[in-house]
């Protein structure tokens, strides 16, 4: 539960404190006032990063150097504070309760951000819907994202030998190893967790849609294999990365892979990408959101703070209805520009301060 915002500096927000009390609070205000602003910071105060940018420097405002995000909450019922100092010219500070820290592992609060933006997850590019997963199963499992890092830095590695041209043969034999012995667990791991996954997501379509539409959600990955065996995909990754290691060294990067791959979406058997109208993948990416949020709060036993950002306006009434009794158990913080009904806890933003209303 978050008790206390504090920002300094941080994007349009000069000075910026409020004190909450939990449930569901909705953040009214025009256009560009700082309402997605606001939620970004508590995304922030808990991920240790910003749903919207990787340059950190944008979250500092125009005219400082310096930003600071401050937030205090309770988290398996221990109180934390955690306090971010964000420098133009240095790197950034860290404490949890007082204490200058490296990271954040000690918090195990969760966040799920919905945004009209997230139709890209459906249409967008595969590394949206990789993403989405992979943020998911690192959530839930400290294996997962374990593999996925050390997978990643290899890559990285590799792909910088690759690049050279003239890298020494051993060290590359070094990367290919930890690729495989990797890249073989994250594909092992998406696929088992996906069929948890699938489940829920289709539920929740099937009630969002008036029981019209069902889905099936589909791993696309250049390695073959007929069963979620672990030993099965390392060899059957083994054998198509070896096959196409000659043209890794034509193009001097890493052409098989995890990294690759891709998930597809199919609403009553065809491709939502293409055969989706626009109202149905906002649906779609509504339910994947949702079944997110639900896998969360089974996988790991408490519920992750919501943050909705002008969403209510995009759904149509039935939609509408449905998301508001979901979000009913759980704390969360709404965006919009209309005056709610539904919700009695309400702070108006404007000119980067806050008032109750």
């Amino acid at each position: 539960m978050i008790k206390r915002v504090k920002l300094i500096n941080y994007r349009n927000f000069l000075d910026f404190d409020i004190e909450l009390s939990g449930g569901n609070l909705f953040i009214l205000g025009e256009n560009a006032a700082g309402k997605t602003n606001f939620l970004e910071s508590i995304y922030y105060g808990i991920k240790s990063r910003s749903f919207r940018t990787h340059r950190e420097r944008e979250i500092i405002n125009l005219r400082r150097n310096q930003a600071y995000i401050g937030l205090e909450f309770v988290d398996k019922g221990m109180h934390k504070r955690v306090e971010y100092l964000l420098d133009r010219n240095k790197k950034k500070r860290v404490k949890l309760n007082g204490k200058e820290v490296r990271s954040l592992r000690d918090i195990k609060e969760e966040v799920v951000v919905f945004s009209p933006d997230d139709l890209s997850l459906v249409k967008g590019a595969p590394e949206n819907r990789r993403r989405f997963f992979d943020d998911l199963f690192s959530s839930i499992d400290s294996e997962y994202q374990y593999a996925l890092n050390s997978y990643n830095r290899a890559l990285l590695q590799r792909n910088n030998i690759l690049k050279e041209g003239t890298g020494d043969p051993n060290l590359l034999k070094v990367f290919d190893f930890e690729l495989l012995k990797h890249g073989s667990a994250v594909l092992f791991m998406r696929n088992s967790f996906l069929v948890r996954m699938e489940e829920i997501s289709r539920s929740i379509l099937w009630e969002l849609s008036g029981e019209r539409e069902n889905l099936k959600i589909v791993y696309c990955s250049d390695i073959c294999f007929n069963n979620i065996d672990e030993d099965e995909i390392y060899e059957a990754f083994k054998c198509e990365f070896y096959k196409n290691k000659e043209r890794d060294m034509i193009f001097k990067s890493t052409t098989t892979g995890p990294h690759r791959d891709d998930y597809i979406f199919y609403v009553e058997d065809k491709d939502s990408r293409s055969y989706s109208s626009q109202g149905q993948q906002r649906t779609l990416s509504l339910a994947l959101l949702l079944a997110k949020t639900e896998f969360l709060t089974i996988k790991t036993g408490s519920k992750p703070i919501l943050l909705l950002d002008d969403v209510f306006s995009e759904l149509d009434e039935a939609r509408r209805n449905y998301l508001i009794e979901y979000i009913r158990g759980f704390e969360s913080f709404i965006t919009g520009t209309e005056r709610p009904e539904f919700v009695d806890n309400i702070i108006l933003i404007e000119n980067g301060n806050w008032r109750n209303l």
